[in-house]
């Protein structure tokens, strides 16, 4: 009877386990059926031409340009947080880097959680809030990238006819952030009125709501049409713009175009977006066929595309996992107690 009762607790320890199993499986597979698609879609020889034939002088502009964005991620998160003084511009811009080369690295977007806990530690605030802070930044990333795709769309209506799968992005991804994007208004204009309902509620639930909720509020404070808002939604959009330079000079170092920019900040957004699918480490594969299938509306050889695509990866992948590996160990993280990477209590 005993094993009866306890079956329920180990359903419920083990799901979350098997859950995250089940994603890194499918994310592997995902990045390996990509690149298996790769090797049989391209000549390796001719491959190997364009490798030749890439200006590589301008690749560490492609990753000098690729962390200029950093810093203005970290600002853009420390004015997400106005009511917490205790945040520094430093300690946001580290998180922000340690973040993102965690993703590069770690499975299931591991580096969301390396990031909310270093900064829930340095700067005393909780961990639901820094992530649903965080969460938030995600989606302002999402709605910036739409205005790309839309503007990127708008310059090359003559090759949309060939493109059914754009149209098909086009519906999906507005009803998807914008649908987030307006629950989170709803509760910066509601928050306070459902904390209120919920505390006049009676049940052991209330509490944990309560305190859920709160913390959700607080991710959201910075929701305001002032100039602290318009200073963020403007540093979404620059942010993005930057990151298309690399995009921009890949091109102008594997194909040599005459104008790159609508090709380069189509790719961006579709990358970006095409990225959410659940994929290996450093989304390996998916990058690559996401610069392909955008490439191939201009007619672009695969292997030349292939070779692009390898410089953005390479030249947004190296600099920021370096960069991060430095500040892990001048931080000392994998000399905390109990195991800093692992995560057990996250």
């Amino acid at each position: 009877m005993s094993g009866i009762v306890q079956l329920p607790k180990i359903v419920m320890i083990l799901a979350p386990k098997l859950k995250r199993f089940i994603l890194f499986t499918l994310g592997l597979v995902v990045s390996i059926a990509a690149l298996v698609i790769l090797k049989l879609s391209i000549d390796f020889k001719t491959f190997h031409m364009e490798l030749k034939s890439t200006d590589w002088w301008l690749f560490p502009i492609v990753m000098l340009v690729y962390l200029i964005g950093f810093p203005l991620r970290g600002l853009r998160w420390k004015l997400m947080l106005p009511h917490f003084k205790q945040v520094s511009l430093n300690e946001a811009i580290k998180a922000v880097c340690l973040g993102y080369a965690g993703n590069n690295v770690l499975p299931l977007r591991g580096g969301e959680l390396v990031r909310m806990e270093y900064f829930a530690r340095k700067t005393n605030i909780k961990r639901v809030t820094v992530l649903l802070s965080i969460a938030a930044e995600r989606t302002l990333d999402g709605l910036a990238l739409i205005a790309i795709l839309a503007i990127s769309m708008m310059s090359m209506s003559d090759l949309l006819p060939s493109a059914e799968w754009i149209s098909v992005l086009v519906q999906i991804i507005p009803i998807l952030f914008g649908g987030v994007f307006l629950s989170l208004i709803v509760l910066r204009l509601f928050g306070n009125k459902i904390l209120e309902w919920v505390a006049h509620q009676h049940g052991t639930w209330t509490t944990n709501i309560h305190k859920l909720l709160t913390q959700l509020i607080d991710a959201l404070l910075f929701l305001r049409l002032d100039s602290n808002g318009i200073i963020i939604g403007l540093l979404s959009l620059i942010i993005w713009v930057i990151e298309g330079l690399t995009f921009v000079i890949a091109i102008q170092m594997s194909l040599q175009v005459s104008n790159p920019f609508q090709m380069a900040y189509l790719a961006l957004a579709v990358v970006n977006f095409g990225i959410l699918i659940p994929s290996s480490p450093g989304y390996v594969g998916v990058f690559q066929g996401m610069v392909i299938l955008v490439f191939s509306l201009w007619d672009v050889p695969t292997e030349a595309a292939l070779t692009t695509s390898l410089i953005v990866h390479a030249g947004q992948y190296i600099p920021i996992v370096v960069l991060g590996m430095i500040i892990a160990l001048r931080e000392s993280l994998w000399s905390r107690p109990r195991g800093w990477w692992k995560l057990h209590r996250v």
